[in-house]
């Protein structure tokens, strides 16, 4: 009588023909552990991540984008110590795994150690966090707010405008050290002696000639 299906599979899980096969090389072994990694897989959706860095503390309302003074008020009125500090966007935007795009001058982008970056993700110490809450562990909060307007495109600009200058800047240095050379050329004749020293040269063997011509004549 023939075997059903799920009996022949586990014949060949069990290797019941290969008794003497090493553990660590049964086929048995090898299926559980993918079973295992597979389980925590599904059971840990972010690849291992912690959903969320601040496990207890009172949560803080959302006042990213609002000006720094309306901020203030809603935060104090939820019963938070609050600091402003106003800061350039331009420190924090290029650290974030999705830069900031816009921010309007005077306004919230960073609440303690929280960053809502360019493609919405809240983030912690510039790592997405994947618990959308914000907390905090003793009512003090330290809000940042923008110091000027800031701009992803303008920002990309500028870095261009920068990198044109300096490449200006090289190329008059490179023009500057050619005319000198050319310069010091023209200095030369084509004998390859400087027109200073030939020109000592010459005075002193006109000289010569007339101390020649003069001694010539004494001696007469």
């Amino acid at each position: 009588m023939d075997k059903k299906w799920y009996q022949k599979g586990l014949d060949w899980l069990l290797e019941k023909e290969n008794v003497g096969k090493k553990w660590y090389k049964r086929r048995i072994v090898w299926v559980s552990a993918i079973l295992v990694v597979v389980l925590i897989m599904l059971f840990n959706p972010e690849g291992g991540k912690d959903a969320r860095k601040n496990i207890s503390g009172d949560s803080i309302p959302n006042v990213f984008g609002v000006t720094y003074t309306d901020a203030v008020e809603v935060l104090e009125a939820d019963g938070f110590e609050v600091k402003a500090i106003e800061t350039s966007v331009n420190s924090i935007s290029d650290k974030l795994l999705y830069p900031l795009e816009r921010v309007d001058k005077g306004t919230v982008f960073k609440i303690d150690d929280y960053i809502l970056d360019g493609n919405g993700n809240l983030t912690l110490n510039y790592e997405i966090l994947y618990d959308k809450s914000m907390v905090s562990e003793d009512k003090n909060i330290v809000i940042y707010y923008a110091k000027e307007a800031f701009s992803s495109e303008d920002k990309s600009i500028a870095d261009d405008s920068s990198s044109d200058e300096g490449s200006e800047e090289a190329l008059d240095e490179t023009e500057t050290e050619a005319t000198a050379k050319e310069s010091e050329n023209e200095e030369t004749n084509n004998g390859g002696i400087r027109v200073d020293f030939k020109s000592a040269m010459d005075s002193y063997e006109k000289f010569f000639d007339e101390y020649v011509a003069i001694m010539k004549k004494i001696c007469k």
